[in-house]
């Protein structure tokens, strides 16, 4: 971001007659960063294999599991019980920092805010953040700052709220509160501590427009139209605005982060020359972190500067069209430059875009063109530019089972040419078969993402599997419910569950409360995690397969079913954090 475009910060412009709290649990945070990730590590890693064992393991996972996070899917655990550690983590030797090398910029855009969308917004934000705190400083030589894009018209919207002072569409009057307990009477500097985001949101215009695409070209006329937001996914650009951070990552909203980053970080916020920025590139090269696609037009040591990581999309290719692959849009670090956001806007806005499905079609005739969803936008635009002999070198594709990972077949199957349904499991019992590999070569044994173990992937995406905040039925009779993704499924609700305990930590210290057996903070907090459906892999927050089946961390009294309440006079709160420069 630029000199000209300050940001406030949050809790910035908060009324002085509010109360402020300083929390003393640095210590429990920095104790449970280390018990999070081995608890993914070692309670996921056997959830790879299907066989006659799963169900015994299934049993053993939920009584550790009950261990290390301290019986809260019995609401409210006995006292000695719950500063009982796992005798699972007994041993963990996560490495810990003393100082952050440099702060990230993670950033996440919402173009819509229907109330369809911002059902479960709060608990999708918040759980996707609670992942990259998990793994960020101590755990990460980097520290995370958050940012939220949004056009200035949703400035107002429930998505601004929700996502910047949460506690403000809690109405503390109520006799039943925001997260299931009694809050009648407490202030509301209480509510935010617990609750609250406390995102900085970045009111940005659209990029571009189609008015401003060259008249009359099929690309001004259709840009509209595609992908999951026309136009609007190029929101996702302004990471590379972000030029007071050497590290930018854009996450759509429905990934998780399940390990540090640090290996891309290092390898791009340190020069070559630097024995740090050395070591990250031959790790990359050594664990065979780099997509076995990528074709480098130098070795990774020589490059001095690299530009991006990102992945491409091979689960939406169809055939013949390996040589053209788009960019799967949910994740892209960079780092940040103006010159190359410009660059790209300017391709945009030359309309330079030749319709159909031809290798002399798509952006400048290149063959990036009509076979790739989102073509005209995000993941045509980026796979293109990324593909060009000046950027390929500079702009590094990942291995698609550690990075960005959908648990998406690498093969085609009998079932359809262009549905990736194929199943490696024989006891499945399928009709159809895996076939060719998408990606066009003869083996692709080795991105295997269906059967990818979670311990060795570093960010997850819920696209092929679903959002968990949907409670999906998570079968084992379809591609998206296989193994894979019920791995997933299970880490996120993990990380929900760890942060609905740091809320009860976070409520105790503001109240100068700490014993154990405290049922109020319990009651208000440690709540929704009684539900039926597969509670082996969403730990209760589920009462029934579908979006209505999913249990809120904000009691229902909230309208969550249908978004969240905006109450009168939230116009006159000073506290959201956002960008002070509107552009028009």
């Amino acid at each position: 971001m630029s000199e000209r475009e300050p940001i406030v910060h949050p809790r910035q412009g908060q009324k002085k007659s509010e109360k402020k709290v300083t929390l003393s649990g640095a210590k429990k945070a920095a104790i449970l960063l280390l018990l999070l990730g081995s608890i993914i590590s070692s309670f996921l890693v056997g959830q790879n294999q299907l066989g006659p064992s799963q169900e015994a393991s299934q049993q053993r996972y939920d009584m550790d599991l009950v261990a290390a996070e301290n019986g809260t899917a019995q609401m409210t655990p006995p006292a000695s019980q719950e500063d009982t550690p796992s005798p699972l983590l007994s041993g963990a030797t996560a490495q810990t920092w003393d100082e952050p090398v440099a702060r990230v910029a993670y950033m996440l855009s919402i173009t819509n805010c229907a109330p369809k969308f911002t059902a479960a917004l709060y608990d999708a934000v918040a759980v996707w953040k609670h992942g990259i705190e998990l793994h960020s400083f101590p755990r990460s030589k980097y520290a995370a700052d958050f940012f939220v894009v949004m056009h200035p018209s949703l400035q107002k919207s429930k998505c601004s709220t929700v996502v910047t002072h949460s506690s403000s569409v809690v109405n503390v009057n109520r006799s039943r509160g925001a997260i299931g307990g009694t809050l009648q009477g407490q202030p509301s500097w209480l509510i935010s501590t617990v609750a609250d985001l406390n995102m900085t949101l970045l009111l940005k215009p659209f990029p571009i427009l189609p008015d401003e695409i060259k008249n009359g070209t099929f690309l001004q006329r259709d840009i509209d139209k595609d992908g999951c937001c026309g136009h609007k996914e190029l929101m996702k650009l302004y990471a590379y605005t972000m030029t007071n951070y050497t590290l930018a990552i854009h996450l759509d909203m429905d990934t998780l982060v399940t390990s540090p980053l640090d290996e891309l970080f290092d390898a791009i916020h340190f020069p070559h020359t630097h024995p740090v920025g050395q070591a990250a590139r031959q790790r990359l090269e050594d664990e065979k972190l780099i997509a076995p696609t990528h074709k480098g037009r130098r070795p990774l040591a020589d490059v001095p500067d690299i530009a991006a990581f990102y992945t491409r999309d091979y689960n939406m290719l169809q055939p013949g069209f390996a040589k053209r692959v788009g960019m799967q849009g949910g994740f892209l670090l960079v780092r940040p430059n103006q010159t190359t956001y410009d660059e790209l806007l300017d391709i945009v806005r030359s309309g330079d875009y030749t319709r159909g499905y031809g290798m002399k079609n798509g952006w400048r005739g290149s063959g990036f063109g009509g076979h790739i969803w989102g073509s005209l936008t995000i993941q045509g635009l980026l796979g293109y530019f990324f593909w060009t002999p000046e950027r390929n070198t500079q702009n590094i594709e990942l291995h698609r089972c550690k990075f960005n990972q959908i648990s998406d077949n690498p093969r085609r199957s009998t079932f359809h040419r262009k549905v990736p349904r194929g199943t490696p499991y024989p006891e499945a019992n399928m009709t159809f078969r895996d076939a060719d590999c998408r990606d066009g070569r003869d083996n692709c044994d080795d991105v295997q993402c269906q059967t990818w173990p979670i311990e060795d992937t570093r960010l997850v995406h819920y696209t092929a599997c679903k959002t968990p905040w949907t409670c999906p039925g998570l079968q084992y009779n379809a591609t998206w419910s296989m193994v894979g993704c019920r791995a997933m499924h299970r880490a996120w609700f993990l990380v929900r569950q760890s942060l609905q305990k740091e809320m009860l930590s976070r409520y105790r210290e503001a109240i100068g409360h700490t014993d154990s057996n405290d049922r109020d903070g319990v009651e208000i907090i440690v709540r929704n995690n009684s539900g039926t459906h597969n509670p082996e892999l969403q730990f209760g927050y589920c009462n029934e397969k579908g979006p209505k089946g999913y249990i809120t961390m904000f009691d229902h009294q909230l309208d969550l079913s249908v978004g969240f309440s905006i109450h009168a006079g939230m116009g006159k709160k000073s506290s959201r954090n956002v960008s002070s420069s509107l552009e028009k």
